[in-house]
């Protein structure tokens, strides 16, 4: 049994594993979109929240 190993050329681009990358992005996008309206509703929902608290503070 030899103990060679094969030599790395360098830093090369996989492209195999960019395309599965980017089909997980895209798998991943199709899930949340759904999701999106409510994650905006709360998210404006807590920022007014954040301004009335504000105005409660300065005037009092």
């Amino acid at each position: 049994m030899t103990g060679q190993v094969s030599r790395m050329k360098g830093r090369t681009p996989n492209s195999e594993m960019g395309v599965i990358g980017y089909v997980i992005a895209a798998g991943v996008a199709v899930v949340l979109l759904p999701i999106l309206p409510f994650v905006a509703v709360l998210w404006l929902v807590a920022q007014l929240g954040e301004t009335d608290q504000r105005e409660t503070e300065f005037a009092g």
